[in-house]
C-alpha cells in the first residue's frame, strides 16, 4: 500500500506541474483527464507516457481517500482571470474541470468548495465556486455520496472525513451568508438548502429500503449523525417537515419503511435525540404515525423512555397539546407499551397532587400536566380501571384537596375538572365528585376540547397541511359540520317566536312596603328577618339615604356598617350583593372616620368568615378611591358646540345671529397675545388626605397573629393577597399627600417580609404594592431617604424577573423595574433642565 501511495503522490505532482505550466491546451486537457481517471469511476487507463500504475483500482482508492481534496484545492487556486480567459474557453477543458467536482461522488468535493468559498474574496474564483456549489446541489450530486455511506458501517479511519463533511454541510448556510452577503444565492438560503439536504437523506432511506428487500446489509449511521447535527444547529423543524412529508405516507403502507425510520430516529446520537424526538412529536399530526415511526424502541432504549415519559411531560411544557397526545397515544396504542401508560399516569398524578410542586411550578406547566392527566383518562381501558382504580383514587383525593386550598381561581378549576373527570372514568356507577364548575366557561370548554382523543386523519390531508396541523382547530371544524342524517328544522311551522314582546323596561316593581325615609327606619327594616320584602326595599334605599347626608349619620354609622356587614341574603335577591356593597361604600365615603375605624378593627376579629373579611377590604379600597377623586361637575354646553348644531328651521334665531356676528369679529380681529385655550381648573380639596392613615395603618397591625379560625400567614393566603392589594390601592389614593412618604416607607417594610411567600397570589400582590409605592412616593424621597430599601428592592425584582417560575410574576417584576427606571430618568432629566 505504501508503494501505491508513493506512485499516486508522484502522479499528482507531475499532473500539478503540467497544469501549472502546460505546453498547450492538449497537454492541459490530458492532465485533467488523467486526474478524472482517478477521481471518477471511469474505466479509462491513464496516459502511459505520463505515468503507469501497477494496480489502477488501488490507485483510485488511495487517490480518492488521500489526495482528492488537496488536488481539488490546487485546481481552484489556479482560477484567475488570465487562466480562465486562456484555457477555460475550451469547452473540453471546462467540462473536465467541472467533472472533477461534480461527478466525483466524493464527500471531499463539498468540503473543498465550501472552504474555497469561505477563504476567497469577491472575484472570478468566488463566482466559480458558487456555480459549482449550485450545480452540486441542483444536480443532486450529494445523493450518491449518501448512498455510499449507507452501504456499510463507517470505519474509524473514515470518521475524520465524515465529521468534516457533516460540519461543512451544517455550517454552509451561515458561511455562505457571511461571505456573499447581499449577493448570496437563493439556493444557499436555509428555506431552500435544508429541504434539498432533506431530499438527499430521503434518497438514502429509499436506497436502504430497497437493499433490505434484496437481503443486503445497510447502515444508517451517517444519516443519523447528519440529522442530529442539523437538529442541534436550529434547523430541526425545517428538516423534519421535509422528511415527514415522505415518511408519513411511506410508513403507512410499507412495513420496511417503518423499520428504516425507526432505526434512523433511534440511531441518532444521544446528544441530538432530545431535539429530534421533541420535533417529531411536535409536527406529527396523529399518534398513529408516531407508532409507525418509533415502533417499540421505547422498550429497548432507556433514553427514549426517559425523554418521552419523564422529561417531556414532567420537566418541560409546550403550548402545543399535540405533543402530549402523541406521547400518550403512542404508549396506549400497543399492548407491549400499555404498562408504561399506567406508570406515566401515576407519576403525573403524584406530581399533580403534590403541594410543594403545585406552589413552585408555573401555572402554564401545571395546566400542561393537567391536560396530560385528562388525556390519560381517555386512554384507560376497562381492565385498567378494574385493576388500578383503588390506587388511582387514593392518589387523586389528596391532590384535589390541595387544589381546593389554593387561592388561585384557575388552579382550583383545574382541580375540580380533574376530580370530576377521573371519578366518572374510574367509578362511573359509584358516587361522583361534583363541584360548582361551569362547564360552559370558555376555558373549561377549550380544555375539554383539547384533551379529547383525535381521530385518524387522512394521510394526504396531513402531508398537505403538515405545517398547520392542530388538533383543537381540526376538532372544532369537525364539530361544526352537520351530519348527513341530521334533519334541518322546518321554516314554515307555526311559532310564537315572530311576535314582538312588550317593552317592560320601564315597569316598576309593585310592593306594599313603603320606602324608608329615615336612617333608623332603614336600619330597623334591614334587621327585620321575617319580612323579606321590607328588607329588600330598605336595602335598595340605603345608599340613597346615606348619600343624602342626613343629620346623625356619624352617630349611627358604626351600627349601620355592622348591620350591613352581617346581613345575609335570605330571599335570593339578585341585586343583594350590589346594593349591600354600594351602601357600605357610601358609609365609608360620607363618614370615613367612624366607618374605617370600625372596619379595620373588625377585620382581625374572630367571629367573621373569609367572605366578610374580603368584603371589608373591598369596601375600604372602593371608599379610598372615591374619596381621593375630585368631584367632576358636568360641563356646560359651549357656544361652539351650540353654533355647530343644525337649525330646525330656515329662520335664524337671535342667538344664531349673535354667534355669527361674534365669529366674523373674531375672524377680522388680529391678536398678538392669546389667553389660555382652556379655563384653569379650580383647585379642590382631597377628602382622603385627612383619613388616609386611618384606612391604612390599622390593617397592618395583626397580620402575623395566628388564630384558630384565621391565619393570614398560613392557609388563609387568599385574604393576605387581597389585603396587600388593598394596601396598594390605598397607597395610590394617597398620592400627592403629606402622608404618602411615611405610608410608602411603611408599606415597603411590610411587604419586604412577605417577598418570598410561596403562594402565587401573594407574590403578585407584593409586586403590585411595590409598583404603587414607586408611583405614589416622590422620587427624591425614594432616591435619598429610602436609598437602601430601593436598592434591595431593585435587586429582588431582578431576581424575580430572571428566576421566577411563574410567567405572570416575571412580567410584573419587569414592569416594576421599567417603572422605577422611568421615574428615576424623569427625575434626573428634570434636574438637568432646571440647571
Amino acid at each position: 500500500m505504501s508503494d501505491i501511495k508513493t506512485e499516486v503522490r508522484r502522479f499528482c505532482r507531475l499532473s500539478e506541474n503540467t497544469i501549472s505550466n502546460p505546453k498547450g491546451e492538449h497537454e492541459l486537457l490530458q492532465a485533467l483527464k488523467n486526474l478524472n481517471c482517478l477521481a471518477l469511476d471511469f474505466d479509462v487507463i491513464a496516459n502511459d507516457e505520463l505515468f503507469q500504475f501497477n494496480d489502477i483500482s488501488a490507485a483510485k482508492r488511495v487517490f480518492r481517500q488521500t489526495f482528492y481534496c488537496h488536488t481539488g484545492l490546487f485546481l481552484l487556486d489556479k482560477l484567475s482571470v488570465d487562466w480562465i480567459r486562456v484555457y477555460l474557453k475550451n469547452e473540453a477543458i471546462k467540462q473536465n474541470f467541472d467533472d472533477y467536482f461534480l461527478k466525483a461522488d466524493n464527500p471531499g468535493t463539498f468540503i473543498v468548495l465550501s472552504k474555497c468559498l469561505t477563504d476567497s474574496s469577491a472575484g472570478v474564483k468566488q463566482n466559480k465556486c458558487v456555480k459549482l456549489l449550485e450545480g452540486l446541489l441542483q444536480k443532486r450530486c450529494l445523493d450518491r455520496v449518501m448512498v455510499e455511506y449507507c452501504k456499510g458501517i463507517i470505519q474509524s479511519d473514515e470518521q475524520f472525513i465524515v465529521d468534516e463533511f457533516i460540519a461543512a454541510l451544517v455550517s454552509f448556510p451561515d458561511k455562505a451568508a457571511n461571505v456573499l452577503q447581499t449577493q448570496n444565492s437563493d439556493m444557499f438560503l436555509p428555506q431552500q438548502y435544508i429541504p434539498l439536504i432533506g431530499e438527499t437523506i430521503l434518497s438514502s432511506l429509499g436506497h436502504a429500503s430497497d437493499c433490505i428487500r434484496k437481503g443486503k446489509d445497510i447502515s444508517l449511521q451517517f444519516a443519523g449523525q447528519l440529522c442530529a447535527k442539523f437538529s442541534l444547529s436550529g434547523f430541526a423543524e425545517l428538516l423534519w417537515k421535509t422528511l415527514m412529508l415522505v415518511m408519513m405516507p411511506e410508513v403507512q403502507r410499507d412495513f420496511i419503511w417503518s423499520r428504516v425510520c425507526e432505526r434512523l430516529i433511534t440511531g441518532i446520537p444521544d446528544r441530538g435525540l432530545d431535539v429530534v424526538l421533541s420535533t417529531v412529536l411536535r409536527i406529527t399530526p396523529w399518534y398513529g404515525f408516531v407508532d409507525k415511526l418509533l415502533g417499540d424502541c421505547i422498550l429497548a432504549k432507556h433514553r427514549v423512555e426517559y425523554l418521552m415519559c419523564t422529561k417531556m411531560l414532567l420537566l418541560q411544557y409546550t403550548d402545543k397539546v399535540l405533543v402530549v397526545h402523541n406521547i400518550l397515544g403512542y404508549l396506549a396504542s400497543s399492548h407491549t407499551r400499555h404498562h408504561l401508560l399506567i406508570k406515566t399516569m401515576k407519576e403525573l398524578l403524584r406530581v399533580w397532587g403534590d403541594e410543594s410542586a403545585l406552589r413552585h411550578t408555573s401555572g402554564e406547566q401545571h395546566c400542561y400536566i393537567t391536560k396530560a392527566l385528562l388525556i390519560c383518562c381517555h386512554h384507560l381501558s376497562e381492565q385498567d380501571v378494574q385493576k388500578h382504580k383503588d390506587e388511582l383514587m387514593q392518589m387523586l383525593l389528596p391532590g384535589v384537596q390541595c387544589h381546593l386550598g389554593i387561592s388561585d381561581h384557575d388552579t382550583r378549576c383545574l382541580g375540580m375538572l380533574v376530580a370530576k373527570t377521573m371519578t366518572q372514568v374510574l367509578d362511573p356507577k359509584g358516587p361522583q365528585l361534583d363541584y360548582e364548575l361551569d362547564e360552559n366557561d370558555e376555558n373549561v370548554k377549550c380544555l375539554l376540547l383539547e384533551t379529547s382523543i383525535p381521530e385518524n386523519p387522512d394521510v394526504t390531508y396531513c402531508t398537505r397541511n403538515i405545517e398547520k396541523t392542530d388538533i383543537s382547530s381540526a376538532t372544532t371544524s369537525m364539530d361544526k359540520e352537520t351530519s348527513p342524517g341530521q334533519s334541518q328544522p322546518p321554516s314554515d311551522l307555526d311559532s310564537d317566536d315572530d311576535l314582538e314582546p312588550y317593552d317592560m323596561s320601564n315597569d316598576v316593581k309593585v310592593t306594599k312596603v313603603k320606602r324608608p325615609k329615615y336612617l333608623r327606619d332603614c336600619m330597623e327594616g334591614l334587621m327585620c328577618g321575617d319580612d323579606p320584602d321590607r328588607t329588600e326595599t330598605c336595602l335598595e334605599a340605603a345608599e340613597g339615604l346615606i348619600r343624602a347626608l342626613p343629620d346623625g349619620l356619624a352617630e349611627v354609622c358604626e351600627e349601620f356598617t355592622k348591620i350591613l356587614l352581617h346581613l345575609s341574603d335570605k330571599s335570593s335577591n339578585p341585586n343583594f350583593t350590589k346594593h349591600r356593597f354600594s351602601a357600605m361604600v357610601a358609609l365609608a365615603v360620607n363618614s370615613p372616620v367612624q366607618c374605617s375605624k370600625y372596619l379595620t378593627y373588625e377585620f382581625y376579629e374572630r367571629n367573621y368568615n373569609l367572605r366578610q373579611r374580603m368584603d371589608i377590604l373591598e369596601v375600604l379600597a372602593a371608599g379610598a378611591q372615591e374619596l381621593s377623586q375630585p368631584n367632576q361637575p358636568s360641563p356646560a354646553p359651549s357656544s361652539k358646540a351650540a353654533a355647530q348644531t343644525p337649525a330646525l328651521s330656515s329662520t335664524p334665531t337671535p342667538e344664531d345671529w349673535h354667534s355669527v356676528v361674534q365669529k366674523r369679529i373674531e375672524s377680522k380681529t388680529r391678536r398678538f397675545v392669546k389667553g389660555p385655550s382652556r379655563p384653569i381648573p379650580a383647585p379642590q380639596i382631597n377628602k382622603f388626605t385627612g383619613v388616609a392613615g386611618q384606612f391604612f395603618y390599622p390593617l397592618m397591625k395583626h397580620y402575623d397573629r395566628r388564630e384558630n379560625t384565621f391565619d393570614l400567614i398560613g392557609e388563609d393566603s387568599l385574604v393576605l393577597g387581597r389585603l396587600i392589594y388593598t394596601l396598594g390601592v390605598i397607597m395610590y389614593c394617597a398620592i400627592n399627600t403629606m402622608e404618602a412618604k411615611k405610608m410608602g416607607a411603611t408599606l415597603l417594610e411590610y411587604v419586604w417580609v412577605l417577598r418570598f411567600h410561596t403562594d402565587r397570589m401573594v407574590c403578585h400582590a407584593v409586586l403590585f404594592a411595590v409598583s404603587m409605592v414607586i408611583l405614589s412616593v416622590p422620587v427624591h424621597f425614594l432616591l435619598y431617604d429610602l436609598q437602601t430599601e430601593v436598592m434591595e428592592m431593585k435587586s429582588w425584582l431582578q431576581d424575580v424577573a430572571d428566576k421566577a417560575v411563574d410567567k405572570e410574576s416575571r412580567k410584573l417584576a419587569v414592569q416594576c423595574l421599567m417603572l422605577l427606571e422611568n421615574v428615576i430618568k424623569k427625575e434626573f432629566q428634570g434636574s438637568v433642565d432646571n440647571t
